[in-house]
């Protein structure tokens, strides 16, 4: 959430409504869980409501590309970042570090290792630099 809010974005979450929260907190324990299983309720209403093949589908990770970030030409983030410095986020940070890690993620961007370490390290700038009052404006390349 700081996140968004550093880039000026808003997230909105539906289940952080507090209302609901009161009214689940309410509910009796058999509603909440039953025979090892959680969210009894809501279970039963997606049983109700849904087809049997999304109901029976397993389990499996959500997998975003962080390339559709961290390449994304209407939204400039790391280019932005950089050009104003702040990805080094104080003097004490080599920034041969920083330009060898933006090296070996421009000749392989799909090596996880370079693309989790460039994400990291831009989020930790963008929320340090949204502390110091730091507000990026990104406009649609031309």
């Amino acid at each position: 959430m700081l996140f968004a809010n550093s880039l000026g974005k808003e997230m909105r979450f539906p289940f952080t409504d507090s209302r609901l929260a009161r009214f689940i907190n309410q509910l009796p324990i058999g509603l909440k869980y039953e025979g090892g299983k959680n969210k009894v309720l809501l279970r039963a209403y997606m049983a109700k409501h849904l087809p049997q093949e999304i109901l029976m589908k397993p389990k499996s990770p959500f997998v975003f590309d962080l390339n559709r970030i961290l390449r994304n030409p209407e939204y400039r983030w790391v280019e932005d970042l950089n050009q104003q410095g702040l990805l080094r986020m104080s003097p004490r940070v080599d920034n041969t570090l920083i330009l060898q890690l933006l090296n070996r993620y421009a000749k392989d961007a799909n090596e996880s290792k370079w693309k989790f370490r460039l994400y990291a390290l831009c989020l930790l700038s963008s929320v340090l630099a949204a502390r110091r009052g730091w507000n990026p404006a990104y406009k649609r390349s031309e």
